[in-house]
Parts: structure tokens; sequence; C-alpha cells
């Protein structure tokens, strides 16, 4: 190769280097216009910005987020079931992504894949932040609807979820009391009506 050739292969891959690193500063300011929109309580216009930020560059990670959390404040379940668990195959083990599969796929109906989810968050962080009481109670209820209401795995669960209700500072007595009552009409149709009894004991006290 001449001198010549080799110092136009040298500016067109300058070039390009360039054009790319370009892309992703416009990424970047679409990503950090979409957090402030959604910020300022606007997710659409944030789930709009974080798409273009996301055509400029389909692996940025804070537009990723914003997408996923706009998309959940709009309800746009299937949506977000979809572009979570692509999430989950660049960070599958990020509890926070776990934490919106499930969620969606919980609001689409789909119960087992989203105890899945859950139980995959509380394995990656075992005391999430956001009502970890609720998170455990919706694994919970999908892991019952999974293995069966008779599984033996399903005590342990349900005193691990009051005992995190009971500690979580964030819920009111109200709260709280709910999810007691909700384990203890879960218990109620399997083989431990006595764990059921007690629990309603508590309650009472």
């Amino acid at each position: 190769m001449n001198t010549r050739a080799l110092i136009g292969m040298t500016v067109l891959w300058g070039l390009v280097a360039c054009v790319f690193q370009g892309m992703a500063l416009w990424a970047d300011l679409h990503a950090s216009n979409a957090r402030g929109l959604l910020k300022s309580g606007r997710p659409a216009a944030a789930l709009e910005k974080a798409d273009s930020a996301l055509r400029f560059n389909p692996v940025n990670q804070h537009a990723a987020y914003t997408q996923w959390v706009a998309l959940k404040r709009l309800a746009r379940w299937i949506e977000l079931a979809a572009k979570a668990g692509r999430g989950l195959e660049w960070h599958p083990n990020s509890p926070a992504i776990h934490l919106l599969a499930g969620e969606a796929h919980w609001q689409n109906g789909h119960r087992t894949k989203a105890a899945q989810h859950f139980r995959s968050s509380l394995w990656c962080r075992p005391n999430p932040e956001r009502s970890a009481a609720q998170f455990w109670l919706s694994a919970l209820l999908g892991s019952a609807d999974e293995w069966g209401i008779q599984d033996p795995r399903l005590p342990g669960m349900a005193v691990r979820t009051l005992r995190i209700a009971e500690e979580d500072p964030d819920l009111t007595s109200g709260e709280k009391r709910r999810i007691m009552n909700q384990v203890a009409a879960l218990l109620d149709r399997t083989d431990y009506p006595l764990t059921a009894k007690a629990i309603r004991q508590l309650e009472t006290k």
C-alpha cells in the first residue's frame, strides 16, 4: 500500500470514528432530555426522546431505562414486557429490570412469568427498594400458581413476606394488615391451616 492510500485510509477511519462519537454524544443528549421530561411528569414526551436516543445508540443504558419506566407510567405493559426482556439479554442479573419485567407480566396476566422475574430480582437483591413486602407478596402469589397450592415451599415464602412487611417502615398499618390477610387467605387453601390461623391471631393482638 502506497503512502497516499495509507493516508486516505487513516482519514476515512478517522471520519468514521467521528461519526460514531457524534452519534453517541447525540444519544446522550437525548437520553438526558428524556430523564428530565420523565422527572417533570411527562412520560409520553420522555418516551419519545428515549426512543430517539436509542436510534442513535441502541445500547445507551440511561435511555433504555427511561424508556422502560415511561412505558410503565403509560401502562403500556405489553411493550414493556418485550423491551425489558430484551434488556435482560444484556443485563441478566439486573434486579431493576427483573422488577419491571415482572410487573409487566403481572399486569398482562402472566403470573407465572411474573413470579419468575420477581424471584430473580429478590435473588439479585434480597431487599429491593420501593415496597419490598409487595414484591415478596407478588412472588408468593405467582409461585402458588406456578408450583401448585400445596407446594411445601410456600409456607416459608409466606413467613418471609410477613417478616419483611412487619419491618417495612414505609408501610402503613392498613397496608400491613392487607398483606397479612392475603397471605392468610392463600394459606387457607393449603395443607397448612394452622399457619393461617396463627397469622390471624397475630392480627388481633
